[in-house]
């Protein structure tokens, strides 16, 4: 395989960033349509979990920071055999890294300064991929498979035996301080306490509130892309990159590589899930906010499957045409975030130009239809504006990187 480029990395980061472009939309408006509603299971999937549980919209993220480590033992090899040096690839990790911090603190809001720094989010999830994935590239670089595994098994174990062991010491009077919002008194009511996965008093809030100022995903208490949850991430681009350094051994051939890691793939789910369900008292719920080690396992188990069939289809036996639609998406990933989130900050997003733009274009025809054909209209023509701004950006050879 050498370091060709794999077709099927463009096609599923592509897919997985569909479910940002529009399809939840698009699933619900079909619901609605044929009088489902979305009540059943595929709509229930598109939303993501209040705070236990894993549907397919959470295995979104994780599936994106596993692409990123699949891609990186191609990078490595290419800028090894251009003559770089450890120290200068290193150097490149680390601007990277500081890229996507940054790119994250502007979509959180970092410009609007004069709103005070209370309002402002240092979490974000541009921030989260820059920094679990420098982590896991520099483990790259500096070690080798054994130690790489070792470091991930520690990260996941001791994370799960620490957050059930440790209770966060702020729990019991969090819990029972009158909450300073209503919006934080619904939250403690749904899902506080003491206990090691609650969220007051999970030890990952505790970091969160003591560590970062400012605004939290959950007020006051947690940041879902907080501080103490980066270490279990890291594990996602790192278990990424044990696949794509798989996938580019050549004394294998394709089809025995899809069957090991659709086995790996079911070996990791199948110990998320027995983390989750298995283990009695002991059991880690999968938990998106937390990035508990369970949902890591289950949700690298995910990603590895669907990255093995889109290697299997795109790079085994070479069926591409089909592809050309995620894999525009998928090429310009960075451009499809930064133009659904960059049009406000934070709470305070006033103007999205896509959505503006396809109800310029399609609110006519919408209002023309019935109600459940409008939604459909609507979500369809969202799609179409969002990957024909990317069609254009393909075609004139401009792709955003970081």
């Amino acid at each position: 395989m050498g370091t060709s480029r794999l077709m099927s990395l463009d096609a599923l980061r592509g897919f997985d960033m569909f479910f940002i472009m529009g399809l939840p939309a698009l699933i619900l408006a079909v619901s609605n349509l044929v009088g489902l509603g979305d009540g059943w299971w595929l709509p229930q999937q598109m939303k993501h979990v209040e705070w236990h549980g894993w549907h397919l919209m959470d295995g979104v993220f994780p599936t994106f920071l596993f692409v990123s480590g699949v891609s990186w033992p191609f990078s490595y090899a290419k800028r090894v055999s251009s003559g770089l040096s450890r120290g200068r690839i290193c150097l490149g990790i680390l601007r990277r890294v500081a890229v996507l911090f940054a790119l994250g603190l502007l979509c959180e809001g970092i410009t609007h300064i004069d709103l005070g720094w209370m309002a402002f989010r240092y979490g974000s999830v541009l921030g989260r991929i820059g920094i679990a994935w420098g982590c896991a590239a520099l483990l790259y670089v500096f070690c080798g498979v054994r130690t790489r595994v070792a470091v991930a098994a520690a990260i996941l174990i001791g994370y799960w035996l620490l957050l059930l062991f440790v209770q966060a010491p702020d729990a019991a009077k969090l819990a029972a301080a009158p909450p300073a919002t209503e919006e934080i008194g619904n939250i403690i009511a749904k899902y506080g306490g003491t206990g090691p996965w609650s969220l007051t008093g999970c030890l990952a809030g505790w970091f969160d509130r003591t560590l970062l100022a400012g605004r939290l995903r959950f007020p006051g208490i947690l940041d879902s892309q907080g501080t103490f949850s980066t270490l279990p991430a890291i594990c996602l681009p790192a278990f990424g990159m044990l696949a794509g350094e798989f996938v580019r051994r050549t004394d294998i051939s394709g089809k025995a590589k899809v069957l090991r890691m659709l086995g790996a793939a079911a070996g990791l789910a199948l110990a998320g899930w027995t983390l989750a369900h298995g283990l009695g008292s002991w059991s880690m719920p999968f938990n998106r906010y937390v990035w508990t080690s369970s949902h890591i396992l289950w949700s690298s188990g995910y990603a590895l499957g669907l990255f093995a069939v889109f290697y299997w289809l795109l790079d085994v036996k070479m069926w591409r045409r089909w592809a050309f639609f995620f894999r525009v998406i998928g090429m310009n990933a960075l451009a499809i975030w930064m133009f659904t989130r960059l049009y406000g900050v934070g709470p305070y997003r006033k103007f999205d130009p896509l959505r503006e733009a396809t109800h310029w274009l399609f609110d006519g025809v919408a209002k023309l239809c019935p109600a459940e054909w409008g939604a459909l209209v609507i979500a369809l023509g969202y799609i179409a504006v969002c990957w024909s701004m990317l069609y254009f950006l393909y075609r004139k050879g401009i792709f955003f990187r970081a």
